[in-house]
């Protein structure tokens, strides 16, 4: 997943163990308390954010991009 600035936000993944999947709490990715999607106090988790990935009014939303492997 991908910000509109860019900015990589993790991958959307179930597997709480995958060091870049947004479930992994620990992950840099996943983290609660850092500038994730998970948290809701940075700019891409604030439910007041342009960026935010769940606003419905978002006017620019964070890009979904699927690989297959």
């Amino acid at each position: 997943m991908y910000a509109s600035d860019g900015t990589y936000l993790g991958k959307l993944s179930s597997n709480r163990y995958d060091p870049e999947s947004i479930s992994n709490p620990y992950g840099r990715y996943g983290n609660p308390y850092g500038n994730t999607v998970m948290n809701p106090y940075s700019t891409y988790g604030s439910p007041y954010s342009s960026q935010k990935w769940r606003n419905p009014y978002t006017t620019s939303a964070p890009r979904v991009i699927y690989f297959s492997r």
